[in-house]
């Protein structure tokens, strides 16, 4: 928990030193770009940890996003339908 409390540190310290360097520190703006990477990061971690629930290959794959690349559009509308609902 302290490795992941550490990291996190780490990715607002990095966030906030990019927003420096582009102008955006220390306004509204800033948390704005903290926030939505965040809410991308969320979204993209919850998408993968569900999507290998549901196909085995994809749990199974090193390298999930080379391997859902590889998948055809219908499976992947497949696994799209199967997806629990937001909370």
């Amino acid at each position: 928990m302290i490795e992941f409390e550490q990291k996190t540190k780490e990715l607002i310290d990095n966030l906030k030193a990019i927003c420096t360097s582009n102008g955006l520190a220390n306004n509204g703006n800033e948390y704005k770009v903290i926030i939505q990477c965040f809410l991308y990061k969320f979204l993209n971690d919850r998408f993968i940890y569900e999507s290998k629930k549901i196909d085995k290959n994809l749990a199974k794959s090193k390298n999930f996003l080379e391997t859902y690349s590889k998948i055809n559009s219908d499976h992947k509308k497949l696994i799209l339908a199967q997806l629990p609902a937001p909370w």
